[in-house]
């Protein structure tokens, strides 16, 4: 089967490719399957990270001081809540004493990577979601193109229909 294509009152015959057609439709399920999976593991991790990450940065104190030893603080941005430190009053930061000891700082840090690790799933998983309602949009096109019915009802169909 071909199409006819028209350029500048000229037509011009081309082939359908009926195998990469074919070989999309066929891996489509597995793609959008792949992609829920990844989802999900994603959405674990942010679950598990939800409560133990640390949204502050490194401050050292002392560091150059003779005799001193060097102090761990972690500093928050104004404004900004913190799941391991609470909450600030309005317009500060929350900055919290870690000290010297080793097991503390190590804590922190690991909790400061945590955050780090949350921020980047956060985003990766916003990307995927994304994606996914970009390519379900791009399938709701397909059909609207192929003037086929839709074999399901989709959000927005369903809230322009309520608001109706």
């Amino acid at each position: 089967m071909t199409t006819s294509i028209k350029y500048n009152n000229v037509t011009k015959i081309k082939p359908i490719d009926w195998a990469t057609i074919d070989t999309l439709i066929f891996h489509l399920p597995t793609a959008f399957s792949d992609q829920q999976i990844e989802l999900h593991a994603l959405s674990e991790q942010i679950i598990e990270l939800r409560e133990t990450y640390c949204t502050g940065t490194e401050h050292w104190r002392d560091t150059n001081a003779e005799g001193q030893t060097p102090k761990l603080y972690i500093i928050h941005h104004i404004n900004t809540n913190c799941p391991l430190h609470g909450r600030p009053e309005p317009g500060k930061r929350i900055r919290t004493y870690i000290g010297s000891k080793r097991e503390k700082i190590a804590a922190a840090q690991a909790a400061i990577e945590r955050g780090q690790q949350y921020e980047t799933a956060m985003a990766e998983l916003k990307r995927k979601h994304q994606d996914i309602e970009r390519g379900a949009y791009n399938l709701h096109q397909i059909y609207w193109a192929l003037r086929l019915d839709l074999p399901i009802k989709s959000n927005r169909q369903e809230e322009n229909h309520d608001s109706a």
